[in-house]
């Protein structure tokens, strides 16, 4: 073999080379992003739960909020006091 077919021989297997090593290092770079990626899904969809619950409990405060106002402007009801409670059992 002449030395000029040696080289171009040389550098087609470096070529092969790293050309298999940029494919397993893209693999395995591409299954770490996606092991990342679902961990972001599962915490959006949490998140997603937390302002869902959160909606529903300030939609709740203020119904109870309204009908506390409702309670004491239009039907006249008080808060009771210490003075009004009596304690029927010991």
């Amino acid at each position: 073999m002449s030395a000029i077919r040696r080289f171009y021989l040389a550098l087609l297997w470096l070529g092969v080379t790293g050309s298999a090593l940029a494919v397993v290092w893209s693999t395995q770079e591409t299954r770490g992003l996606l092991g990342e990626l679902f961990e972001l899904r599962s915490q959006a969809n949490d998140a997603r739960i937390l302002h869902g619950q959160l909606l529903l409990q300030a939609h709740t405060l203020a119904a109870t909020t309204e009908l506390e106002q409702v309670a004491t402007q239009s039907l006249g009801l008080r808060f009771a006091t210490d003075a009004d409670i009596e304690v029927l059992w010991p």
